[in-house]
């Protein structure tokens, strides 16, 4: 049986799936799912997936003046309407004042949001090549601010990015 792979070749993508075999343009979705493939089990904070798929690290914090009430009342709507367990205590932390900025939220609500949208592209592009890799993905793969990729049996990949990750992205 073949090795299940996910290969950068220049700015093309050479996957093998289940004996499937094919290769699609490179595609933010497919440097995404990379690294959420490379790294099995782990909740991966969507910016810095997203910055190291742009190979640029994800944006941490920048100095800016403390939240206003109104953008405090949305970040409590937002926290009732969590659904990922990281999310919630990521909004919390915001609200303690550890991420004291509008910009950085913004930033990791827009990242959540490009990072969902890029992987549903790559698995629209998957799905006309490869059925079954598609479902896989859409069942084991999961977004919010926190990403993960849970298969319920070990799936070993062999994986390179065309933007390859020097340190963690946790």
């Amino acid at each position: 049986m073949q090795e299940n792979e996910l290969i950068a070749v220049g700015n093309a993508y050479r996957i093998c799936f289940n004996g499937d075999r094919f290769a699609l343009p490179g595609m933010l979705g497919l440097d995404i799912l990379a690294q959420l493939l490379e790294r099995p089990g782990e909740d991966l904070r969507c910016d810095r997936l997203l910055g190291h798929a742009y190979g640029k690290p994800g944006i941490e914090s920048l100095n800016e003046p403390r939240i206003d009430n109104r953008t405090r009342r949305n970040v409590i709507a937002a926290m009732e309407s969590a659904s990922a367990p990281g999310e919630l205590a990521a909004l919390q932390h915001y609200l303690d004042g550890s991420l004291h900025n509008k910009r950085t939220l913004r930033w990791r609500i827009g990242a959540r949001v490009a990072v969902r949208r890029a992987i549903l592209r790559a698995i629209g592009k998957i799905d006309q090549l490869s059925p079954h890799l598609a479902r896989h993905i859409q069942s084991f793969v999961h977004t919010g601010q926190l990403c993960r990729y849970t298969p319920v049996a070990v799936v070993p990949w062999i994986i390179r990015t065309r933007f390859p990750v020097t340190h963690p992205v946790t």
